[in-house]
Formats: C-alpha cells, sequence, structure tokens
C-alpha cells in the first residue's frame, strides 16, 4: 500500500510482474557498473604494470599515482575505457542473473539458508554466462595500449 502524504490516501500498489527483476535488475547494475567503471579500469591497469609498452615499462606507485598518471598522460577518458561495453551488456547479464534468482527460487524454494544459497549460487551460475564474456573484453579495452 502506498502512501500518498497530500491526500493522506491509500492506493494499491499493482503486483510485480515477471519483467520487473529483469528490467530493474539490468538497470541497477548498469549504473552501478558505469560508477565503479575508473576503479575497474584502475585497478586492471595496475595489475598489468611493469609489462613492456610503446613507452617503455609502465610502473605505478599504487592505486593514486595510477589515477595520476592515467590523467595526466591520457586524460578523463582513459577512466572509461571499455564503458560502452560495459553499457552495452550489463543489462543483458544483470537480467540473466535476476531471471536466474527468479527461476531458482520457483524450482528450488526459498524461505531457508539452504534453500536461498543454493538459488543464489544456480542464479550465479547462470549469470556467469554472459559476465565473463563480458568481463574479459571489458578488461582488453582497459589495458589498451598497454601491452606490446
Amino acid at each position: 500500500v502506498l502512501v500518498c502524504p497530500i491526500f493522506i490516501a491509500s492506493v494499491p500498489i499493482m503486483s510485480e510482474a515477471w519483467w520487473h527483476p529483469l528490467v530493474l535488475g539490468g538497470l541497477a547494475g548498469s549504473i552501478g557498473e558505469l560508477v565503479a567503471q575508473p576503479m575497474i579500469v584502475v585497478r586492471t591497469r595496475v595489475m598489468v604494470q611493469g609489462v613492456s609498452t610503446d613507452a617503455g615499462i609502465v610502473r605505478y606507485g599504487g592505486f593514486v599515482d595510477a589515477c595520476r598518471t592515467m590523467l595526466r598522460t591520457e586524460g578523463i577518458k582513459a577512466f572509461y575505457k571499455g564503458a560502452a561495453v560495459n553499457a552495452a551488456f550489463t543489462p543483458a547479464c544483470r537480467g540473466l542473473y535476476m531471471g536466474g534468482v527468479e527461476l531458482s527460487k520457483s524450482v528450488i524454494g526459498e524461505g531457508t539458508a539452504l534453500k536461498d544459497f543454493a538459488a543464489g549460487t544456480s542464479a550465479q551460475l547462470i549469470g556467469s554466462l554472459a559476465y565473463v564474456p563480458r568481463d574479459v573484453i571489458i578488461e582488453r579495452c582497459a589495458i589498451d595500449g598497454q601491452i606490446k
């Protein structure tokens, strides 16, 4: 029941459609991934530091140094390498995960720790069918030009 403060009336909310978790999960996942994108790129760059590049061997003194170096040498867009791929594939990945949660809950059931664990594990396996290839592509974009 939704309470409207202006009219002090109660209005029933429509029951949730089957596709709501998929769409809303995809949207929430996309927003979260795009907010985290700069950190993903910096983390990936720090992981591959020390490899030979066109400018020699790249070494960072840590997370903050990597941020400063990337900003100074490549500009702000360096932090968003792979963001387009992320935005394009995350809704499908997240939708698969959320669909997997709902499917698993309907098949396995819910309400106990063991059933919730099994449903979550099944959903993660289903979502990973899309997440793993997406992550490989995003990380390759993040290190674009970093490895010879």
